[in-house]
């Protein structure tokens, strides 16, 4: 039994992966913990019993970070068309400004249950904190891969915030399956597809508040 125990000991320390879990914890903690759950759960359970913990954790993990989605507020790189977060690192040596009047916002993942109310509160209070108030919100949506059912309610609820304060809205780079949703929801006909820009930079030329179009609408009126 010693000898034998001796045996599966050496096996062990050739096939545990310590050295992952290592550069794993040195990356990310969370990820650590995952790691070691799924371990003991392949260990005192079973091989399938881990693979489908392991699956589960990652999904609900992946849901923790969407939940928590920070809007990043953008700002115009001066002498350029190019807009970045405020306060972050770019490349250019320039820092971005804010344009007065114009709020541009980014949105760098899916809108759907886990964060929608949290999406919704981060643009009205955004809004409410800009001065001089914004006539104009621009939603970048390039990083906003779909659109579900409870995304669109918050963002009719945004509209309507926007509406009361008569405050004009389009929106930037939205793919195929966030237009789609857009459609279904009936948002596409509220908004205007003339409301949907290919650039941040095109959706401020046409609507910007240094422009001469007319200011009266609100977020569904027409360009």
């Amino acid at each position: 039994m010693a000898t034998l125990s001796a045996i599966l000991l050496f096996i062990a320390s050739r096939i545990f992966p310590w050295r992952d879990l290592l550069a794993i914890a040195r990356y990310n903690r969370v990820e650590l913990g995952l790691a070691v759950i799924t371990l003991l759960t392949v260990a005192l359970v079973g091989v399938e019993q881990g693979i489908v913990v392991a699956v589960a954790l990652a999904i609900l993990d992946r849901a923790r970070i969407t939940a928590r989605t920070r809007l990043q507020i953008l700002g115009r790189i001066p002498s350029t068309t190019s807009w970045a977060p405020l306060g972050g690192a770019n490349k250019s040596s320039e820092e971005p400004v804010e344009v007065p009047g114009l709020l541009v916002a980014l949105f760098d993942n899916p809108l759907w249950y886990a964060n929608a109310s949290h999406f919704r509160t981060q643009v009205t209070d955004a809004i409410k904190r800009s001065d001089p108030p914004p006539r104009l919100v621009v939603l970048d949506a390039v990083g906003m891969t779909d659109l579900d059912y409870t995304g669109a309610r918050a963002l009719t609820e945004v509209l309507d915030h926007l509406d009361r304060r008569g405050v004009r809205f389009a929106m930037a780079r939205t793919n195929k399956t966030v237009r789609a949703s857009l459609q279904r929801s009936g948002l596409l006909a509220r908004i205007g597809e003339h409301h949907l820009f290919a650039s941040v930079g095109e959706a401020v030329d046409a609507l910007g508040p240094d422009t001469s179009e007319d200011r009266g609408g609100g977020a569904g009126a027409p360009g």
